[in-house]
């Protein structure tokens, strides 16, 4: 019954959404995780009122951004962190917005915003089993109307799936629990005492170092690879300014390896636990354009350009929403082309500053 359902209630949302003008789309349109993983998805925002929208705001990215909570299938609320809620309802009131700022939403225009699911982060790991709940995403913006304001609203809703982690996996969290009990019985002030641990605590040093029990007993676990993107550069700074996929291949070809963009004593290390992870661990769908994108990097800097052309392959298969991600996403097309030989030496092909959000 729940498989009818759930169909029928994500349409029923979408409508409802569209009267007010507005229409969500969540990419992917469902979720299934591991205990302790980030909810990532990405919202797409389209006006569908017909006109033109002017909506109070610095920036539309920031008046749209979704308020999201998760929930069990019985409709409980899963909120560990407190605070509000998310605004309430259709505001009539009316208020001066003269000096307010504001920005406008043109007719059929689509903005995407990468979005994190975190209200239950805080909550204890064993309190979020696994099995099926859902993810719910408000989004609520002031619209000027002549000389008044008033609140529009959408709401979507995402399945999301948690997993029983199996292997090392498993195993992980398995030490994890295990280094918690340690830690609270060597420290008298311990922080949270007698708490569980908790989903945040998964991937955040919180309480016990997470990130040395990763990289150090389980390097293929799913989980390692959170860790080893955050390691990865990131390509969207303007502060850094990598040599050109064009002069990498070049040069690599001509040399048997390419200049090392990023000198650093620790490097070879790092490069090393990336190298082991995507041989024999499974690759978030949400960081597989920055992981796959930086391994290709690393890979062509090497010498190894066909497991380097099967790398960027698998970067460029679903764009991200985020700017690290989308930077290597739009550089791993840039290798591409320069390995085809389509690409020319000093010049960089791709945009990594291109976006879904087309409302500015």
């Amino acid at each position: 019954m729940r498989k009818v359902l759930l169909p029928m209630i994500l349409l029923s949302m979408s409508l409802a959404a569209v009267g007010q003008g507005l229409a969500m789309k969540a990419t992917p349109s469902s979720v299934s995780i591991l205990p302790g993983e980030p909810i990532s998805v990405k919202i797409t925002i389209t006006n569908t009122s017909g006109k033109k929208m002017e909506v109070l705001g610095e920036s539309l990215v920031a008046a749209l951004a979704p308020f999201p909570l998760l929930y069990t299938r019985a409709s409980k609320k899963l909120n560990c962190w407190g605070g509000p809620t998310g605004n309430g309802g259709l505001s009539d009131d009316s208020t001066p917005y003269s000096r307010m700022p504001r920005c406008t939403f043109e007719a059929n225009a689509a903005v995407t915003i990468p979005t994190i699911v975190g209200s239950h982060t805080m909550c204890p790991l064993h309190s979020v089993p696994p099995g099926s709940y859902v993810a719910k995403l408000t989004v609520e913006i002031d619209l000027l109307e002549g000389e008044s304001k008033r609140t529009a609203a959408a709401e979507l809703e995402i399945p999301v799936e948690v997993r029983q982690a199996q292997g090392v996996d498993a195993a992980y969290l398995d030490a994890l629990q295990k280094a918690l009990i340690q830690y609270e019985a060597e420290n008298k002030n311990a922080k949270f005492p007698g708490q569980s641990l908790k989903w945040i605590e998964v991937l955040t040093p919180l309480r016990v170092q997470c990130n040395a029990i990763l990289l150090e007993k389980y390097p293929t676990s799913t989980y390692a690879g959170y860790l080893l993107a955050k390691k990865a550069y990131d390509y969207s700074s303007p502060l850094f300014k990598p040599v050109t996929p064009a002069d990498q291949v070049r040069i690599s070809r001509e040399e048997g390896k390419t200049v090392v963009a990023f000198p650093d004593n620790n490097f070879e290390c790092y490069f090393k636990q990336l190298d082991a992870f995507m041989k024999g661990g499974r690759v978030p769908q949400d960081l597989a354009a920055a992981l796959y994108g930086f391994y290709g990097d690393l890979l062509v800097q090497r010498g190894r350009l066909a497991e380097a052309e099967t790398a960027f392959k698998e970067a460029i298969k679903t764009e991200p929403a985020d700017p690290k991600g989308q930077a290597y996403y739009y550089r791993a097309q840039d290798f591409l082309k320069a390995l085809e030989g389509k690409a020319t030496p000093g010049t960089v092909q791709g945009s990594p500053q291109k976006t879904d959000n087309k409302a500015r």
